[in-house]
């Protein structure tokens, strides 16, 4: 399960498997859990209208859908840098943080 080592900002609504993920707790929220068991992460903007229609359905998936640790959003447009380390190129995105083989 989630790691309750630092505090973590939750997001809009009262999940109780969603938090927000940022540059300051990505590697504790994220990279740590992600070895423990998958962590999807929605990269996305409250702005674009694709990613406000997936958010309709990401915000009700975490309590329909077992085996993920944890879910995770995150929102890079201030953080392109960190945003382009990851990979991410458009909103939103979907990615999977999943433990690795022998590990």
């Amino acid at each position: 399960m989630m790691s309750q080592t630092r505090a973590l900002q939750r997001p809009h609504d009262d999940s109780a498997f969603i938090f927000e993920a940022t540059p300051d707790n990505f590697a504790p929220l994220v990279l740590e859990n992600s070895a423990k068991g998958p962590v999807l992460v929605n990269y996305w903007a409250p702005w674009a209208g694709p990613c406000m229609k997936l958010w309709q359905c990401w915000k009700n998936s975490p309590t329909t859908m077992v085996g993920a640790s944890c879910w995770s959003i995150s929102t890079p447009t201030n953080t392109r840098r960190w945003a382009r380390d990851y990979g991410i190129n458009s909103l939103p995105t979907l990615k999977l943080f999943r433990p690795r083989p022998g590990s």
